[in-house]
């Protein structure tokens, strides 16, 4: 065999994902679980705390630092950063993923923004929209009921 071959070989198909991951929960878990099927490894890039309030009107429950941690720990993800598309998602640029998973809920203007970004900075992956999960049952739904019931 060629070098060239083996090296195409031995390239790792690398997928990546971002969210909030704010109170990491079990749906979370098979989200990034399903994720990192879709290739050899996953990398996560958790939203800045500035941007969660920014993009749902609240700060998050945790740091994103301490979000960081706390999938950091999965044997599973190979690495994860703290970024956000209007610091240029460094972090994606230097990893350049093959493949983008999205949750089944992000279909919104920042996935469109995302895409549209990536691509005006050479990078033409493969975009996944995994289905849904923990059936449909997030966080904030948790935290609504518990509120509820107070």
């Amino acid at each position: 065999m060629k070098v060239i071959e083996l090296l195409e070989m031995s390239k790792l198909k690398k997928v990546a994902v971002w969210g909030k991951f704010d109170g990491t929960h079990q749906g979370h878990l098979e989200f990034l679980r399903h994720a990192r099927e879709l290739g050899d490894e996953l990398y996560v890039v958790v939203i800045p705390d500035e941007k969660v309030r920014e993009n749902s009107g609240e700060p998050p429950a945790k740091t994103a630092e301490a979000r960081k941690r706390e999938l950091i720990g999965l044997d599973f993800i190979r690495d994860v950063y703290v970024d956000s598309l209007s610091d240029g998602l460094q972090s994606i640029l230097r990893l350049r993923p093959d493949v983008f998973a999205f949750g089944h809920d992000q279909k919104t203007q920042w996935e469109e923004k995302l895409q549209q970004y990536l691509s005006s900075q050479g990078l033409h992956l493969e975009y996944v929209y995994l289905g849904i999960y923990n059936n449909g049952i997030h966080t904030k739904d948790f935290r609504h009921r518990v509120e509820k019931r107070k």
